[in-house]
């Protein structure tokens, strides 16, 4: 990263305010979320105030923001994606006529399908999507009405997205429990987001060494986390993390963005719930504890070396 870049922005903790002042001409950036203590101001060469209603994100934003600013970044209206519905179901309640994450699964995916399990996890095509270095890494942010919650729909109503990496969005009443799974959809993991998890996903194709070093990281840096692989991904940019309202999509590991953006974007849903899930469909391993139960603090001095190390 362009040092010249870096140095283009400015970053202030003063008071009770945060202040990002832009001097690049971007089209479009950064910051949205936190329920109804979060304004979202998304113009380039404006100054950005964030009312200090959540102390962890200033404990940290400086640090783990400041490098993502450089990065494409897309944005998106989401007002376009919402639409107004008032079937709210009450989250994790198992239910056996709505959700109780054993019947009627199979509308989102059936774990007990071995050529749907083999679709969503085996590599099947010849040539596997290796790490490229001139490829780079696409932040992707939504521009979030205030206080949006999305709703909860039952196993009888299909959910679709129109993004192909979804980060807002209905989502099924019962979250999947914490950890890495050979696979677990998107309706579920969803909700977890929502929760204030980040998710680590991959392409079946992508290059195992890669994929290795972005499970020890987000394993590394906090309990609230699902690992899965998804289709949606390109060879092109085949890793990918995912918070709320945002991910960052890219060709190859790289330590240090993978990092920020976990520090800068775990916690950020708007409901602050540490529960672990009830859907546990094909799950490898559980998340642990890194910090305590409520991931006081995110990537705890996790020097670069330890994750080459682990994988």
């Amino acid at each position: 990263m362009s040092k010249n870049i870096v140095d283009k922005f400015l970053f202030q903790i003063k008071e009770k305010s945060f202040k990002v002042q832009v001097s690049m001409n971007l089209t479009s950036f950064l910051i949205l979320f936190f329920s109804s203590f979060l304004k979202v101001l998304c113009e380039s060469e404006e100054t950005i105030f964030i009312d200090d209603q959540t102390p962890e994100i200033l404990s940290n934003i400086d640090a783990s923001c400041k490098s993502l600013l450089y990065l494409h970044t897309n944005k998106i209206d989401a007002e376009t994606l919402i639409k107004a519905d008032n079937q709210g179901v009450r989250m994790g309640v198992a239910s056996k006529h709505c959700d109780n994450a054993r019947r009627n699964i199979s509308v989102d995916f059936d774990p007990k399908n071995p050529s749907e399990v083999e679709m969503h996890t085996k590599c099947l095509t010849s040539e596997p999507c290796g790490p490229n270095t001139s490829v780079e890494p696409i932040l992707t942010l939504m521009n979030l009405p205030k206080r949006y919650f999305p709703i909860h729909k039952c196993m009888n109503i299909q959910i679709n997205y129109v993004e192909k990496i979804p980060t807002i969005g209905p989502h099924r009443p019962l979250w999947a429990r914490y950890g890495e799974y050979s696979y677990v959809p998107v309706q579920r993991w969803l909700h977890n987001v929502e929760h204030g998890a980040i998710i680590g996903i991959y392409h079946p194709c992508a290059d195992d060494d890669q994929v290795s070093q972005l499970k020890t990281l987000i394993k590394r840096c906090l309990f609230r986390h699902v690992i899965t692989p998804f289709l949606n991904l390109t060879c092109d940019r085949p890793i990918a993390l995912i918070g709320w309202a945002a991910s960052l999509e890219m060709s190859y590991f790289d330590y240090d963005l993978a990092k920020n953006f976990i520090k800068c974007f775990a916690k950020t849903g708007p409901e602050r719930n540490f529960r672990d899930g009830q859907y546990h469909h094909l799950l490898i391993e559980n998340a642990k504890h890194v910090t305590n139960v409520i991931d006081h603090e995110v990537c705890p001095d996790i020097p670069a070396w330890e994750i080459s190390k682990e994988t």
